[in-house]
């Protein structure tokens, strides 16, 4: 293949993964020199909050680019549009690399080229880089919370299947907070109502009473083992809310349990989900940790003590996983 006195690719480079170090590898080897765009913190599709700023996307961009020995050879320059520097006759772009999801981008770079007088810029097609379930990795997924950066699902599929069994040893452990352990109303500072999860009786009807309209609520009606409420309307619940049942005896984690936190999240749901289990929900934070988008929180009740706060991030999802790793199947 032809390698390129100077070329030109871009992204965003969110939450920057395996897929991107395989794109930008893919387009050192065919350019002597590379501009590499990265989206701004302006760009229309960026005005999200869960996409990480610039300047972060572009550190993780430059610390690859070191590792790779390929500084001196990459300029990276930030873009408001899909056209950049690619329409500049003062920049002599040779080529345009692009991924299997981006060929429209460099068409209509193309388009606008002729349209100026300019030659056609060569275009390069990198591979898109799967996953473990073999979708493609992207930031997308790893923001639902889906896979993590190397392409890891964070539901392994056999957590569908197979019960699994909280082992003695790890008993003691779990008894320690996952989060920041809160008292009083500041449980619920800051926190968006559609964004959050609450396990457990006591922290559901805390947070009903204080009309905070949680997103999902996960219950059994017991609270320290001893059966408390008949209905979800005890609970503070209007009676209008989606319902699932699952079962899940003490101690355990069943598919039913694990396939309920990912069917929620499968779809967008208008209405507030209760999640009632037959059985225990003390270990219900597991699943939702393993199925909630990165910017979701899970509130949860620690007895006699308060209320322990968890934000769905990457770490606290390798840690839901690992923990989860080590029950018995």
């Amino acid at each position: 293949m032809r390698r390129f006195r100077l070329a030109a690719c871009g992204g965003t480079f969110d939450h920057f993964h395996k897929g991107h170090r395989d794109f930008l590898q893919f387009a050192l080897k065919n350019a002597d020199k590379l501009i590499i765009g990265i989206t701004s913190d302006k760009y229309p599709d960026n005005k999200r909050e869960e996409i990480e700023s610039f300047s972060s996307r572009k550190l993780s961009v430059y610390s690859f680019l070191e590792r790779e020995s390929a500084i001196n050879k990459t300029e990276i320059i930030s873009i408001d549009d899909v056209y950049g520097p690619t329409i500049s006759k003062a920049v002599p772009i040779e080529a345009i690399i692009v991924s299997e999801q981006t060929q429209k981008g460099a068409e209509l770079i193309n388009n606008y080229r002729q349209e100026l007088g300019l030659l056609s810029l060569k275009m390069l097609v990198s591979p898109m880089t799967k996953a473990q379930d073999n979708g493609i990795i992207s930031s997308l997924r790893i923001r639902r919370g889906e896979i993590d950066r190397e392409g890891e699902l964070y539901m392994h599929p056999s957590l569908l299947f197979q019960k699994r069994v909280l082992p003695e040893d790890l008993r003691q452990k779990l008894k320690k907070p996952l989060g920041v352990l809160l008292r009083g109303k500041s449980i619920l500072r800051g926190l968006d109502p559609q964004k959050t999860i609450t396990v457990g009786d006591v922290v559901t009807k805390t947070c009903n009473e204080s009309s905070f309209g949680q997103k999902i609520s996960v219950i059994d009606f017991y609270v320290g083992r001893e059966k408390k409420f008949s209905n979800i309307l005890e609970l503070g619940f209007l009676g209008k809310e989606e319902i699932m049942s699952v079962t899940n005896p003490a101690g355990s984690l069943t598919p039913e349990l694990f396939k309920a936190a990912r069917d929620i999240f499968l779809t967008e749901k208008d209405k507030r989900c209760v999640v009632k289990v037959e059985g225990e929900e003390d270990l219900a934070v597991l699943p939702f940790l393993l199925a909630a988008p990165l910017s979701f929180t899970i509130l949860y009740g620690q007895p006699n003590v308060g209320v322990v706060r968890v934000n769905v991030s990457e770490e606290m999802k390798n840690v839901a996983r690992n923990i989860v790793s080590q029950f018995i199947s």
